[in-house]
């Protein structure tokens, strides 16, 4: 039976953790309010870490929900998403936008992701 829970294994829990998603990105996807930025990781499964800052969402009830889309997102895709430690980054606030809309938005972010990450590189033509 699949787990779809978001345990502290699942998590970035360091600023290490950042930094290396940060400075060795593999994988970057963004729509104009949110940026997807991965990395490969040793683990046997992957695991995400949320920046979304006061500046760019002032009020913290848009913030959590936000956040709760975002790992909600993430659980239902935890086992597409092979062996990837994710950082997903608010660009702009999203507005007023339903929550079903957030959640169409960021599905579409994980999705093309999961694209991206499992074209093996060296046949790649970019």
């Amino acid at each position: 039976m699949t787990s779809f829970g978001f345990p502290r294994s699942n998590r970035l829990n360091s600023s290490a953790d950042f930094d290396r998603v940060f400075k060795g990105t593999d994988f970057k996807v963004s729509n104009r309010f949110l940026l997807l930025l991965a990395r490969a990781n040793q683990a046997d499964h992957s695991r995400l870490g949320l920046i979304v800052g006061k500046k760019k969402i002032s009020l913290a009830v848009d913030r959590n929900r936000v956040k709760r889309r975002l790992r909600e997102s993430f659980r239902m895709r935890q086992n597409d998403l092979l062996q990837l430690d994710i950082v997903a980054l608010i660009r702009n606030n999203p507005g007023t936008q339903e929550d079903s809309q957030l959640s169409i938005q960021i599905g579409d972010l994980f999705d093309r992701l999961i694209d991206i990450s499992c074209v093996d590189p060296l046949t790649d033509n970019r």
